[in-house]
């Protein structure tokens, strides 16, 4: 639909990807015509216009009257925040379908103090994913430092492929299978094991991986004189 300069904003149906697209984008006058259907967004004390720049000394909001959701820009300290408060809601949602595109960008001047990305969950009982990134054949997460890390943990870390073996007295080997959603074995594996404890004159021999069974065998030295535990991981 074609749209004149100094138009008021109206009631227009958009696609929910092309309103978070025009969002994200900067098109935000066009974002909330699609928001708010028949009711007048305002930047400060005067109507949104299309097609040209709005001036405002406050913030712009907009409340969706039948669901719990809102859009407010130009605060004094930020730009844009989305906020939904309905069952399984998107505060705000970034998509791309072309060769080369980003979803979502987040960029900093380059200080120590600032943020690129912030995610918190820290709010009342604190739990959830702070960050959730899936993949079917790609890198989940990718990172990349030139001078400082690529990546840093501060606090308990978790691996799917790792644990305690038991090794029980009087045998010299364990054989375990991986199972699980992405719990597998390629060629490129590899793993390491050490025993946990005190176990005089027993240590890990080798290890080797098994594709086709998709598992790996932990050996010692010699038969456990008692029941051993060997921590084990696998890394590609």
């Amino acid at each position: 639909m074609a749209e004149t300069k100094g138009t008021t904003v109206g009631s227009v149906g958009r696609t929910r990807r092309a309103l978070l697209g025009g969002a994200v984008a900067g098109g935000a006058a066009i974002a909330m015509r699609s928001v708010v259907g028949t009711d007048r967004a305002r930047a400060g004390n005067h109507p949104l216009q299309t097609g040209e720049s709005n001036d405002s000394t406050a913030e712009t909001g907009l409340d969706r009257t039948d669901v719990d959701v809102n859009l407010a820009m130009c605060g004094n300290d930020y730009g844009l925040i989305a906020r939904s408060h309905v069952v399984n809601g998107i505060g705000l949602q970034g998509a791309v379908d072309q060769t080369g595109g980003t979803g979502v960008i987040g960029q900093t001047s380059g200080d120590s103090s600032q943020i690129a990305v912030l995610a918190d969950t820290s709010a009342n009982d604190g739990e959830g994913y702070a960050v959730k990134a899936i993949t079917k054949n790609g890198a989940a997460l990718y990172g990349e430092a030139i001078g400082g890390y690529a990546l840093q943990v501060q606090g308990v870390s978790w691996f799917s492929r790792s644990g305690k073996a038991l090794i029980a007295q009087g045998k010299s080997s364990k054989t375990l299978t991986l199972t699980g959603h992405g719990n597998y074995i390629t060629n490129d594996s590899f793993v390491v094991a050490t025993v946990q404890g005190t176990a005089t004159g027993v240590w890990v021999r080798s290890c080797s991986t098994n594709v086709n069974g998709n598992s790996i065998t932990i050996r010692l030295n010699k038969a456990a004189p008692a029941d051993l535990r060997v921590g084990w991981i696998v890394i590609d």
